[in-house]
């Protein structure tokens, strides 16, 4: 079996390392703002995965696959960027990880299967991170092993995507702060925007202000 692996450069590298030990593997790994490798483009063969790789892969690549799908980090409930923080933005009480066909389209092909786990009052976005990260490679893991053994994926006709794909744009508006805001919307976009190095922006008097710590 010939695979084409897209992943992201600073990402998990057990589902490649697995990969590489079944079938013939083409690996292309990226980070935000690299170019679509165009050596891609020459490829065919039987399996496309993506696997929080920093590409749209278009569909002239999906259609040299006999199969080809994605591993998203969230549930249908949120397609797109950010779906951690949405999710501890709207205080959701669950959360997982789902397995679809990809089209060019983001998130819009027909779901495999899902993984589902709780959010917890207390989490935050390095905690949700973690574990969806963990739910991701058991659910790869397991789909990786109907594919092995000739089990034909099936799309779920009962899961379907809720809503359009959130974008970087609205995901940057929701790490913005002003003075307008209430104790709660503050609280909560603090919650589901804090991670790290990364912090909200706060924008007072006409000016935007940066954590750079």
């Amino acid at each position: 079996m010939k695979a084409i692996f897209f992943g992201n450069l600073d990402g998990d590298e057990k589902p490649l390392l697995f990969l590489k030990k079944h079938m013939e593997v083409y690996d292309l790994l990226g980070r935000w703002g690299y170019s679509f490798p165009e050596s891609a483009n020459w490829w065919k063969g039987d399996l496309c995965i993506s696997y929080n790789s920093r590409w749209n892969i278009p569909q002239p690549v999906l259609d040299n696959s006999k199969i080809a799908i994605n591993f998203h980090p969230g549930p249908p409930e949120y397609p797109g960027i950010g779906c951690v923080n949405w999710a501890l933005y709207e205080w959701a009480t669950r959360f997982g990880v789902t397995c679809h066909y990809m089209t060019e389209k983001v998130d819009s092909g027909r779901i495999i299967a899902t993984k589902h786990f709780p959010i917890y009052p207390n989490d935050t976005v390095e905690s949700l991170l973690h574990r969806t990260w963990d739910a991701q490679l058991a659910l790869f893991y397991d789909v990786m092993e109907d594919i092995l053994s000739g089990i034909p994926l099936y799309a779920n006709s009962f899961l379907s995507w809720t809503g359009p794909p959130q974008t970087r744009k609205q995901l940057d508006e929701l790490a913005r702060i002003d003075c307008s805001m209430d104790d709660d919307e503050i609280a909560r976009r603090v919650r589901a925007t804090s991670y790290g190095p990364w912090q909200p922006t706060i924008s007072l008097g006409g000016f935007t202000f940066e954590n750079k710590s």
